[in-house]
C-alpha cells in the first residue's frame, strides 16, 4: 500500500521571488520517506516527440490548481518536468529558476529533476499511475543524455486535486561516476514567481537527492483568473497509421475548449502540422463536434471557411467566433484528401498535428492554457512496402567476363502493416554503369530467394528475366503478395564473355507497381554495392579485406610489427607479376616497414604462418611514402593472394597518427591495375605514461543466432585502469557481410553492458546497460564507436564489458557478419591483445510482428539474450532503446 497524504504541522513558508498577486504563495516542507516504485501497466498517454526529448500528454482525472490557473492536461517531459504550458514540451533547456524566469520552457511547470535526460522504453521508464486522490508521475531508470549509462535516476512527482505537489526521489543506479547539473522547483505561467524544490535552491545544483528525499509544496491564497483551457479528448482519439486512399476524410485530432471562471471568446485557431510540398491533395477542416464525440457526422459544423489546403505549409489557420463562457465545446480536426501520391511516414516526416496556445496558436480575449498534440499518422495513396537492401560483401564483389548470376542486389520487401498486405505486380530498377554499358550484360534476372543466402541457388524462384538489356532502366513483371514478415529477392546479371574492359555496375530499386491504385516508392535504403567487372584482358585487381583490416589501433612509441594495411591482389584473367607497391600517408614516426603474404592463422596480424615478401622497404618522411620493391616480382593469379603491411616505431611522437594507404595507381605491374583503393589502419602513438587504460578484447563469439526480440553476446571487453586510470577508448565494429534482407536499414542495434556480480561473459540480471546505438546502414564504412557517449567514461580499477547485438525498431532477417575494426581514443591506451579477434556471423530471423497502440508498428516487446538466460530483470525496460542515445545524441557531439 502506498502512503496516504501527509499534513505537516509546521510548514516552512517561502518568500515570493517576484512581487505579484499579493498573498498568493506556496508552502514547502522537506523530509524523508521510503521510496515506493510503482509497477504494473501505466495509464495511456500520447507521446509527443521521441523518448529522448519528448513528453507524454495526459488528461488528469481532476482539475489541478497551479498558481492562478486550473489545468486538466499535463505533459510529462522526458527531461524531468511536468509542463502545463505547450511552449515547447520537447525541449531540454535548463537554467536558473530564480524569478523572473526567462526560458518559456521552464514556466508553468513543475521541474522535478530538470536536466537533459533520456528515456529508453515508454512503458518502463516513464509511467503515469492514477491512484485514489492523486496521480503519480514516475521516471524510472532514466539517464543523463550527455553520458547515458553513467548514472540512472529514479524519481516521482505526485499531484493532488487540492493543488499539493510532492517531489519524491529514489535510488540511483551508478555505473560510472558522473556529475549532473539540474534544477528543481515550480514556476508560474508568467515566470514572475518561482518556489524551490529539492535542497531549497532555485539555482543550478549538482548535489543530487539522496534516496527517500521528499519535498512537499502546497498552494495558499490563490485566486483563479478568467480564461479558456484547451485539452485533447483522449477518449475520442483516432487510431494512428490507418489513412489510405483518395477521396477520404480522416479525424486527426479531437479536443475540447473549457471555460475557466468567466471564460472568454476564441477568435482564431492555428493548427501546426508537417510541411511537405507534395501535399497539394490534402486539406484540413475544423469542425464543431455536435454529434457522437470523436466521430465526423452530418450535424458537425465546419468552421473558419471550411476546408483549407495544406499544400507546402507548416500550419493552417481558422478564423472563429467561439464563445466559451458557460459550457465546454468539443471540436474535431479532419484531413480530407482528393488525389496525392506521396507517402508520409509515421515518426519520420509526418509530425503530429498540434495546437500550442503558449506559442500564440489560439487567439482569445483571455488567457488560454493547455494544448493538443495528436498521434503521428501515416498517409498513403495506396499500399506501401519497405525495402531493406543488403550489402552482401564489403570485399568489393568481383565479376568476370562470361560470368552469370552476378548478384547486384540482395534485398527484402515487406508491407507497411497500416496499409494492408500488398500485391506487387512490378519491380523497377536503375543500373549505375561505369566503364561498361547495359549492352555488355547479356541478361538481368529477378529471383525470390528461398534459402536467404544472398546468392542464386536451387531454392530460389525465377520471377522474370530480361535478355540483352539496352537501357539502364529495368522493369520486371511479377505477382508478389507481401506480408509483414517480408520476402527476400535477388537481382542478378550475366556479363558477356566478349567484354574486354574494366568497370563497375550497381543497382537500386526505384519503384514498385501494385495491383490496386497507388504507386508509392518503396521505403528504406534501395541502393546496392558497386560490383567490379573485369574483362578478358589481364588486369591486376586491388581489393580490401574487411575481415582482416583494422580501422584504428593504439601503438606504443617503441613497437614493431604493427598492422598497417591488409589487402588482396588478384588478376582478372591468367597470371602476372607485381614489381612494386607504394603506400602513402604520414610516415614521420615510422622507422621501418615489412610486406608479408598474410597466410597465417590470424588474418590482419603478423604470426608464424606469414611469409616475408619485402624487407627492403624505403620509408620517406619527406614524401610521406613507404616503397616496397621486392627482390623478385610477386606472382599474382586469378585466385588472388592476401598481403599484410606492418610498421615499426622506435621513438615516435606521442599523439601522432599514421595511416598508410594503397591506391591502384601506386601498383607497378606488367598489366594495368584496377579495383578499389585500400585505406590503412590509423596507428596512433601512445605516450606510455604511468596513468592510462589497458584494453583486452577476448575472442568474439561465433555464429550467434537470435530472433527478433533477443540479444546476442558478440564479445567480452576488459578495461583496466593503469595508475590513476583515465578515459575509456572507443571500440569499433564493422559489418563486413549481409544477405537476405539484413542490410542497409535500421534493423539492428549494438549494446554495451557493464558486467556485474554474475558470471563473466554471460548477460544476466546483474549486468547494467551502458550504451546503445542503432547500426544503420549496415556496412563497414560506418563503424560503431560503442563507448563514445558525449563525454568520456572514467576508468579506474577493472571494468568488464559485454558487447551485444540486438533487434532495433524494425525486424530484419538473413545473416550479418560483424568484424572487430579496432580501438581509438581514450587516455594512453595500451592494447594488450596478441591477435585480431575473428569476425562473428550473426543469423537473424523475423519475429512475429503486429500493430500495437503506443508502440512502434512492429510491437517491440523487449529483447532476450540468445544464451537462453532470462534477461527480463535487466532488459525488459529496453523496448525502444534504439531511440535512446545513438540517433539522438550525435547531434550534441557535433
Amino acid at each position: 500500500m502506498f502512503p496516504t497524504m501527509r499534513v505537516f504541522a509546521l510548514p516552512v513558508v517561502l518568500c515570493l521571488l517576484a512581487a505579484s498577486l499579493g498573498a498568493q504563495s506556496y508552502t514547502r516542507f522537506q523530509t524523508t520517506l521510503a521510496y515506493a516504485e510503482r509497477g504494473g501497466a501505466p495509464a495511456p498517454a500520447t507521446l509527443v516527440g521521441d523518448l529522448d526529448d519528448g513528453a507524454l500528454a495526459y488528461i488528469l482525472p481532476f482539475d489541478f490548481p497551479f498558481f492562478d490557473r486550473n489545468y486538466r492536461q499535463v505533459f510529462m517531459n522526458t527531461n524531468g518536468q511536468l509542463a502545463f504550458s505547450t511552449a515547447d514540451v520537447t525541449s531540454a533547456v535548463t537554467g536558473s529558476l530564480a524569478a523572473p524566469v526567462g526560458p518559456v520552457e521552464l514556466r508553468a511547470a513543475i521541474n522535478v529533476f530538470r536536466v537533459d535526460l533520456c528515456a529508453g522504453d515508454r512503458s518502463q521508464n516513464l509511467g503515469i499511475y492514477p491512484e485514489a486522490g492523486r496521480v503519480v508521475f514516475q521516471w524510472r531508470r532514466v539517464a543523463c543524455a550527455a553520458n547515458a549509462g553513467a548514472v540512472y535516476f529514479n524519481f516521482q512527482c505526485h499531484v493532488f486535486p487540492n493543488g499539493n505537489i510532492e517531489l519524491h526521489y529514489g535510488p540511483e543506479l551508478v555505473g560510472f561516476n558522473q556529475d549532473t547539473s539540474f534544477v528543481s522547483g515550480i514556476v508560474s505561467p508568467s515566470g514572475g514567481q518561482s518556489f524551490a524544490g529539492f535542497n531549497n535552491l532555485l539555482s543550478v545544483q549538482t548535489a543530487r537527492p539522496a534516496n527517500g528525499q521528499l519535498v512537499t509544496l502546497a498552494p495558499t491564497g490563490y485566486v483563479y483568473a478568467n480564461g479558456v483551457d484547451l485539452t485533447a479528448r483522449l477518449n475520442a482519439w483516432p487510431a494512428a497509421s490507418d489513412f489510405q486512399g483518395d477521396n477520404r476524410t480522416f479525424v486527426v485530432g479531437a479536443f475540447t475548449l473549457h471555460p475557466r471562471e468567466a471564460g472568454g471568446l476564441v477568435s482564431g485557431i492555428t493548427v501546426r502540422h508537417m510541411s511537405v510540398a507534395a501535399m497539394d491533395g490534402l486539406s484540413l477542416v475544423l469542425y464543431r463536434d455536435q454529434g457522437q464525440i470523436g466521430v465526423l457526422e452530418g450535424n458537425d459544423v465546419p468552421l473558419g471557411g471550411g476546408p483549407q489546403s495544406m499544400a507546402g505549409a507548416s500550419s493552417t489557420g481558422f478564423a472563429l467566433s467561439e464563445s466559451i463562457v458557460a459550457a465546454s465545446v468539443n471540436y474535431l480536426l479532419v484531413v480530407e484528401s482528393t488525389a496525392f501520391t506521396t507517402y508520409f511516414q509515421r515518426g519520420i516526416n509526418a509530425a503530429p498535428f498540434s495546437i500550442l496556445p503558449a506559442l500564440g496558436d489560439v487567439a482569445c480575449s483571455v488567457g488560454v492554457t493547455g494544448g493538443l498534440f495528436s498521434e503521428v499518422h501515416e498517409f498513403a495513396s495506396g499500399p506501401v512496402a519497405r525495402v531493406a537492401v543488403s550489402r552482401f560483401s564489403e570485399t568489393v564483389p568481383l565479376a568476370r567476363a562470361g560470368q552469370s548470376n552476378v548478384v547486384l542486389l540482395s534485398f527484402e520487401l515487406r508491407n507497411v502493416p497500416a496499409h494492408g498486405n500488398a500485391i506487387v505486380t512490378g519491380m523497377n530498377f536503375t543500373l549505375s554503369l561505369s566503364g561498361l554499358a547495359a549492352s555488355d550484360l547479356s541478361s538481368c534476372s529477378l529471383y525470390r530467394e528461398g534459402s536467404g543466402s544472398g546468392g542464386v541457388d536451387a531454392t530460389d524462384t525465377l520471377l522474370s528475366s530480361i535478355s540483352d538489356p539496352v537501357s539502364a532502366s529495368l522493369s520486371f513483371s511479377c505477382s508478389e503478395y507481401l506480408t509483414q514478415e517480408g520476402a527476400d529477392y535477388l537481382l542478378v546479371c550475366a556479363v558477356r564473355g566478349a567484354f574486354a574492359g574494366n568497370g563497375s555496375v550497381s543497382a537500386s530499386v526505384t519503384s514498385l507497381a501494385y495491383a490496386v491504385a497507388g504507386n508509392v516508392a518503396p521505403l528504406g535504403s534501395a541502393a546496392g554495392v558497386a560490383v567490379l567487372v573485369a574483362g578478358t584482358g589481364n588486369t591486376v585487381l586491388l581489393r580490401p579485406r574487411p575481415e582482416a583490416s583494422l580501422a584504428a589501433m593504439p601503438v606504443a612509441a617503441t613497437s614493431s610489427n604493427n598492422p598497417a594495411n591488409a589487402f588482396l591482389l588478384q588478376t582478372s584473367f591468367g597470371t602476372t607479376t607485381v614489381s612494386g607497391l607504394v603506400f602513402r600517408g604520414n610516415t614521420t614516426g615510422i622507422s621501418g616497414a615489412n610486406l608479408y603474404r598474410d597466410s597465417g592463422s590470424t588474418p590482419g596480424r603478423l604470426d608464424a604462418g606469414d611469409t616475408l615478401v619485402c624487407a627492403g622497404v624505403v620509408v620517406s618522411g619527406v614524401s610521406g611514402t613507404v616503397t616496397c620493391t621486392p627482390p623478385s616480382p610477386i606472382s599474382i593469379d586469378a585466385a588472388g593472394s592476401t598481403f599484410l603491411l606492418t610498421a615499426d616505431f622506435t621513438a615516435a611522437t606521442a599523439g601522432v597518427s599514421h595511416t598508410l594507404s594503397l591506391a591502384t595507381a601506386d601498383i607497378s605491374a606488367l598489366t594495368a591495375a584496377a579495383g578499389a583503393n585500400v585505406t590503412g589502419c590509423t596507428l596512433t602513438v601512445q605516450p606510455g605514461s604511468a596513468n592510462g587504460v589497458d584494453v583486452n578484447l577476448f575472442q568474439m563469439s561465433r555464429n550467434a543466432v537470435f530472433g527478433g526480440s533477443q540479444l546476442a553476446v558478440l564479445a567480452r571487453l576488459r578495461f583496466t585502469g593503469r595508475g590513476m586510470g583515465g578515459d575509456a577508448p572507443s571500440l569499433r565494429l564493422g559489418f563486413t557481410h549481409a544477405s537476405g534482407g539484413a542490410g542497409k536499414m535500421v534493423g539492428l542495434r549494438a549494446l554495451v553492458f557493464l558486467e556485474g556480480a554474475g558470471p563473466l561473459g554471460i548477460l544476466d540480471a546483474t549486468d547494467m546497460l551502458l550504451y546503445c546505438r542503432e547500426a544503420a546502414p549496415l556496412d563497414d564504412s560506418v563503424a560503431l564507436p560503442l563507448l563514445l557517449t558525449g563525454s568520456p567514461l572514467p576508468v579506474t580499477g577493472v571494468r568488464n564489458l559485454l558487447i551485444c547485438l540486438g533487434r532495433a525498431s524494425r525486424p530484419v532477417s538473413g545473416e550479418v557478419t560483424v568484424a572487430f575494426k579496432g580501438i581509438e581514443g581514450g587516455t594512453d591506451v595500451q592494447w594488450l591483445a596478441t591477435q585480431t579477434p575473428q569476425s562473428t556471423a550473426v543469423s537473424v530471423r523475423n519475429a512475429a510482428v503486429n500493430t500495437v497502440g503506443g508502440r512502434d508498428e512492429y510491437g517491440d516487446e523487449g529483447p532476450r539474450c540468445s544464451t537462453g538466460e532470462d534477461q527480463s530483470a535487466v532488459v525488459t525496460w529496453l523496448g525502444l532503446l534504439a531511440l535512446l542515445v545513438a540517433c539522438t545524441r550525435w547531434r550534441r557531439l557535433a
